[in-house]
């Protein structure tokens, strides 16, 4: 368990470093939290009900990810040809900023990355701000 907790703690920099070697072609990360999906049904069995009630009960969205949200973020991503080198949190909150102790969602922000709407979070990750400043730009092609 310690090898898989370190494997998926370095991924958000092999994804950064691999964005910056291999520059012609983008690399980001979605981070996906607890998904409720017919697997996780299927290794929870009778535990299922009761896991996704605590997450509803502490994730500031009361609700879990279902696989429609990260299909849209892998969408996005796809189609924002300025979004390289991230990892992108789909977790309805589970990794928030709130968690940390004496800090606040405010308090958190961190600097504006390239200008893209890009924001630093806690753990070295980057995750998409909601209003980026200045206009927005058409995001290209019909599916966008």
């Amino acid at each position: 368990m310690a090898i898989m907790s370190a494997v998926t703690a370095a991924l958000p920099a092999l994804a950064a470093h691999l964005a910056l070697e291999l520059a012609s072609i983008r690399v980001n990360l979605i981070a996906a939290g607890f998904l409720d999906t017919p697997l996780s049904a299927s290794l929870l069995g009778d535990q299922l009900d009761a896991r996704r009630e605590e997450l509803r009960a502490t994730l500031p969205i009361r609700r879990v990810v279902v696989p429609a949200a990260v299909a849209a973020l892998a969408v996005h991503i796809m189609c924002n040809d300025a979004l390289t080198g991230g990892t992108y949190d789909v977790d309805v909150g589970q990794h928030s900023p709130t968690d940390l102790p004496g800090r606040s969602i405010s308090g958190t922000a961190g600097e504006m990355t390239r200008g893209q709407g890009i924001r630093s979070a806690p753990g070295g990750r980057r995750v998409a701000d909601t209003a980026p400043p200045g206009p927005r730009a058409a995001l290209p092609g019909p599916a966008c």
